[in-house]
């Protein structure tokens, strides 16, 4: 019998933390060889670089203020979640739609990916995830 939590629970339970404890919340539903490709395209590999990350966005008075609007599973092991994300900085403040896909697996999450639209998300799905079997 499996005691892991679904990727659904996983997902929702990282959202949870988030709000919360914020990204030091997040980190710790990540595997610490996860992988998160930020919202700039940019891929962090595994705790260090992920907490460098968090640092990084702290240190450049970066804050990021998502909202999760709805969770879809996808396949056997990911979820995409659609949502909004408000960001505040020295350049100013953004607001823009985002979607999220998670890929987890033994009830952590093992990668991250910021989309700008569901149909991103699909295609980055179909290379990431396994198919639902």
């Amino acid at each position: 019998m499996d005691s892991h939590p679904t990727p659904l629970e996983a997902v929702k339970a990282l959202w949870a933390a988030w709000e919360k404890s914020g990204a030091e919340g997040v980190l710790r539903h990540m595997s610490p060889d996860a992988e998160w490709v930020s919202y700039e395209g940019r891929t962090y590999r595994g705790r260090e670089e992920d907490q460098a990350y968090v640092t990084e966005l702290r240190n450049h008075d970066v804050h990021m203020e998502p909202r999760p609007y709805s969770f879809e599973p996808h396949g056997d092991d990911c979820v995409i979640v659609a949502g909004g994300l408000r960001t505040r900085s020295p350049r100013g403040l953004s607001d823009v739609q985002r979607h999220w896909l998670y890929r987890v697996k033994n009830g952590e999450i093992i990668h991250v990916e910021s989309l700008s639209s569901r149909e991103d998300a699909v295609r980055a799905a179909e290379r990431v995830c396994q198919p639902a079997g």
